[in-house]
């Protein structure tokens, strides 16, 4: 970036590009630590009840990590390490989100001042490696990693993979044998905690290679020694996803299931790679829950991928110098993202694959070395003498718009009706985008734009539902189309009118009629339209389906007095305080109960 430039940082010592680091990093996220738990935040964290259990913390490594609330379509998961990570943190945070949200700021911050060093050992030029650090740092993608508390996953397995090819880097440039293993034996270690953190970690060993046909000469001793240290990646990979198998009784990388839908899957490759070059190079339109369908025609994408394909191998081609570091960071931008390019299923629902923005999150490092270079290359062709005056100009620009396109998308993050109106604006097909938009606004007491949006739902699930080739994938919409149902007569009951709640129960019913708790529900509607008998009737068929229901206990022996048959009704309360003695309705009902004798 100009020799001025150079001379100057040469000055700078790390601590201070650290302190630069830091204030760039709290000042485009530091409104973050404001922000409340949203959507998966409560799920793992908030409404997790084995939260604060870190009894047994190797116990995680022989189990799968908590499921979703939705994962009923989504991989199983296997992070014990993050399990781990999060139980610390409930120690020292408990559910207050501001202490998770400054845990992610500081870890990004922290990889980028990693960003900074690998990129300097790379290029061997500050300003370069520097610039690739702040882009890291402030680009407005990184937002649904940093500002979402449970995007910790990402900061933390990139943490790792980041330590663990600093060290292997430098276990090449060691002269004693300790060294070497030392720093060898720190690689892997990063490696192994990488892999425990998240699955998207295996693509280090494979970015191990590169570096080393990019960087390590032809001499055989040299050659020899590369395999040697690229062995024993591969080696903790391999029983990595041997024993992620045995965990979770399932093929770990490649469980193809359909052919037809595997292909289907393969295809839309060119599209979601077309998707993110573009959300990197121009970060405009950023939403959550983005994804792609898998049966739109894919020859657009490929055809513009071969295009822009050409055109980097032309640029690689031309330009001579450094053209190992232009291979390695598009190397290190496509081996990072191909294992979140659907090769396994990541699947939202029906024909929407999962291409969430936080999966660049680690693959972007390797786009700004390559991009940051042939920038500065071209600009100092081009503008000669004045380049660095442009240069500062050009990157200042950058640096604002960034910044504050950063600071505005992290604002969705604010809440969870922000965040699903945004999402919706752009994934209006995704049912589940409504569901959660819906469920928002019902907390929010805005129960018409519930309704809404809970009916927009139900229409996408049922169309899904109808379509489903197998009676599998059919159930899972069925599943869906009951829970709207469920939600919305819940809807309906909050704005008063019962009616509609009862029949949105019987549509749940009809779809699963051995739900014990939607009879109680059924049951409790009637009963508040004193309509005893019915509710009677439904109350004693969900106790039939389950004897252990205590709210319908509760609720039938309400109905029980209504009706007049009190020393049932007492029984009743007093089995369900014998079950357990912090039942506070039936507690309540029963001294009401006595009181009125």
């Amino acid at each position: 970036m100009g020799d001025q430039i150079e001379r100057y940082l040469k000055q700078v010592n790390s601590f201070q590009i650290l302190f630069c680091l830091c204030v760039l990093g709290l000042l485009a996220y530091g409104q973050t630590v404001f922000y409340p738990f949203v959507h998966d935040d409560r799920v793992f964290i908030e409404h997790n009840p084995s939260i604060s259990d870190l009894s047994q913390p190797f116990d995680f490594f022989f189990k799968p990590s908590l499921p979703r609330a939705d994962s009923v379509i989504i991989n199983t998961y296997y992070r014990p390490l993050l399990e781990i990570v999060y139980r610390i943190q409930y120690r020292l945070w408990g559910l207050d989100p501001g202490g998770y949200h400054l845990v992610n700021v500081l870890l990004h911050i922290t990889n980028s001042f990693l960003v900074y060093w690998i990129g300097w050992l790379l290029i061997r030029k500050k300003a370069l490696a520097l610039g690739a650090a702040i882009l890291f740092l402030i680009h407005p993608v990184q937002t649904q990693a940093v500002a979402s508390i449970v995007g910790i996953s990402n900061l933390l397995f990139s943490l790792w993979c980041l330590l663990s090819f600093l060290f292997y880097i430098q276990s090449k440039e060691k002269s004693k044998n300790f060294a070497v293993i030392f720093s060898h034996g720190l690689a892997i270690i990063f490696f192994a905690l990488a892999l425990w953190t998240k699955e998207q970690a295996v693509a280090l060993p494979f970015l191990a290679v590169l570096y080393e046909y990019c960087f390590v000469g032809e001499d055989p001793k040299a050659v020899r020694q590369k395999w040697l240290r690229v062995a024993g990646l591969f080696i903790v990979l391999i029983g990595y996803l041997y024993w992620r198998e045995l965990i979770l009784g399932q093929r770990t990388v490649l469980n193809a299931g359909n052919y037809e839908e595997f292909c289907l899957r393969i295809l839309s490759i060119p599209q979601t790679l077309v998707m993110f070059v573009g959300l990197l190079v121009w970060p405009v339109n950023l939403h959550y829950y983005r994804c792609v369908n898998v049966l739109e025609p894919f020859w657009p994408a490929a055809l513009m991928l071969v295009a822009v394909t050409g055109v980097l191998a032309a640029v690689i081609y031309f330009y001579k110098s450094n053209r190992n570091i232009l291979v390695f960071g598009l190397g290190w931008f496509v081996m990072a993202l191909a294992p979140t390019l659907n090769i396994a299923p990541v699947i939202n629902e029906f024909s929407f694959a999962s291409a969430a923005e936080h999966f660049l999150y680690f693959p972007l490092i390797g786009f700004l070395f390559f991009v940051v270079l042939i920038f500065v290359h071209f600009a100092e062709r081009i503008f000669r003498d004045q380049a660095p005056q442009r240069l500062m100009i050009f990157w200042g620009v950058i640096f604002f718009i960034f910044t504050a396109a950063t600071i505005r998308q992290n604002t969705f993050w604010r809440g969870e009706i922000p965040l699903f109106e945004r999402t919706i604006i752009f994934e209006k097909h995704l049912g589940r985008t409504h569901i959660l938009l819906a469920r928002a606004y019902y907390f929010a007491r805005e129960w018409d734009k519930s309704i809404e949006h809970f009916t927009h739902a139900l229409n996408i699930m049922e169309q899904y539902a109808h379509q489903a080739q197998t009676q599998p994938t059919r159930n899972i919409y069925l599943g869906f189309i009951k829970g709207i149902h469920f939600d919305l007569a819940h809807c309906y009951e909050a704005l008063g009118n019962t009616a509609a709640a009862i029949e949105q129960y019987k549509k749940a019913l009809a779809i699963d009629p051995l739900d014990s708790v939607l009879y109680n529900s059924l049951g409790t509607q009637y009963l508040m339209r004193g309509d005893f008998d019915q509710a009677r009737g439904q109350l004693q068929k969900a106790l039939e389906l389950d004897p252990q229901n205590l709210m319908a206990m509760s609720n039938l022996a309400v109905c029980l007095i209504q009706q007049g048959n009190r020393s049932e009704a007492e029984g009743l309360l007093r089995k369900v305080l014998a079950i357990d003695k912090n039942f506070v309705s039936a507690r309540q009902n029963l001294e009401k109960f006595l009181t009125s004798e």
